[in-house]
């Protein structure tokens, strides 16, 4: 939600001033996997990774599967988009360029394409490639993503839900060639992530230090655990399990608060999904906050008990919401925002789970950094 202090933004983001800049991720959670992978991991003791692995090497493949169908159409429309000269070009050089650009040709499918598709739901907001209109079947679809087996499989769904928006998508927008990480190396990754999960946590229990990478100062491991364990551990949760994201916008917190309404009572820190570390380090639950506050923050979350509660007040203040972004220029913004997190509490509802957000979470198809 945009407020008046607002400036320098992108056209169409929406968000208050304030710290964070980025993706904000919005998670149907499994308060399961936090009270045991997560909390064994932090707690010190011996964990069982392979259920967790199995899952998150199933769900990566509809995920790859997905970019490579949107890196097919981001491709066609920026060859939609006509030459322009270049910065400096001469007088004859613009003159040529707008020539092109006048003869400039886009082919039907992509003409459709720039008109059906919103890159802020289809290509960067939804979990998977998804084309469905009406909440509940976005919910349906994301779980049948969820639980298809290979590549095939995912790419039939794909074009399946292409079909949905017009019958020539498929055929216009076959999947790239872009190589997947090898599962034997994702698998790597999963548990190396694992394993700085539980060192950072002991060396915190040691009064150690730690060092994030070459190059970073090292600091005292407790700090580092205050700073970016919830981060870390929501990080490994969303390898296993679906969500969504909205690209410079705020958490609904913030933008209730942008719009003058008061934010449901349902939304509440993380303290739950991190109950026994919050126990054993006091200090833990700081980096814990209601509002995400910084680039790798994990903000409100929402109890599998409360979700209707979430929905109810989605329907009931939804549209007052839109309205005061409207007053800023964002009303389509904020309306894609509200509709990202309804399908999340939806799926959410649906499965037994919870809500949370957290920013800049990679997805599972993106490469693990740090």
């Amino acid at each position: 939600m945009a407020s008046p202090e607002v400036s320098g933004r992108r056209a169409g983001s929406l968000s208050i001033e304030g710290p964070v800049r980025g993706t904000i991720s919005f998670h149907p959670v499994d308060p399961a996997l936090f009270e045991g992978l997560i909390a064994g991991l932090l707690g010190g003791r011996k964990v069982q990774p392979e259920p967790f692995l199995i899952e998150a090497l199933r769900v990566r493949t509809p995920w790859t599967a997905s970019r490579r169908t949107v890196a097919a159409i981001e491709r066609a429309f920026e060859e939609a988009e006509p030459p322009k000269a270049a910065e400096g070009a001469s007088l004859l050089e613009r003159i040529k360029a707008t020539a092109v650009a006048l003869d400039h040709k886009v082919d039907l499918a992509t003409r459709k394409a720039l008109k059906a598709f919103d890159p802020e739901l289809h290509l960067h907001g939804r979990p998977f490639f998804i084309g469905e209109e009406s909440v509940e079947r976005v919910a349906t679809v994301v779980h049948e993503f969820r639980m298809s087996h290979g590549t095939a499989a995912a790419e039939a769904a794909i074009l399946e839900q292409l079909a949905k928006l017009d019958p020539s998508f498929p055929a216009a927008f076959p999947p790239g060639d872009e190589d997947a990480e090898p599962d034997a190396s994702y698998r790597a990754d999963l548990l190396r992530d694992m394993r700085a999960l539980y060192d950072l946590a002991a060396a915190a229990r040691k009064g150690d230090t730690w060092a994030g990478g070459s190059g970073t100062r090292a600091r005292s491991a407790v700090s580092v655990l205050m700073d970016e364990g919830p981060w870390r551990a929501v990080r490994l949760h969303a390898r296993a399990v679906p969500f969504w994201q909205g690209r410079e916008v705020d958490g609904l917190e913030t933008v209730c608060r942008a719009a003058k309404i008061e934010p449901p009572a349902c939304l509440k820190p993380a303290h739950a999904l991190f109950a026994e570390t919050c126990q054993e380090f006091p200090g833990f639950s700081e980096g814990l906050p209601l509002e995400i506050a910084s680039e790798r923050g994990v903000g409100a979350y929402v109890a599998p008990s409360q979700v209707d509660e979430l929905l109810e007040f989605l329907t009931s203040t939804g549209a007052a919401m839109i309205r005061a972004a409207s007053k800023y220029g964002e009303g389509p913004a904020c309306t894609v925002l509200l509709r990202k997190i309804r399908e999340c509490a939806s799926y959410a509802r649906r499965h037994g789970l919870g809500y949370l957000e957290a920013a800049g979470i990679p997805t599972p198809d993106e490469e693990l950094e740090g």
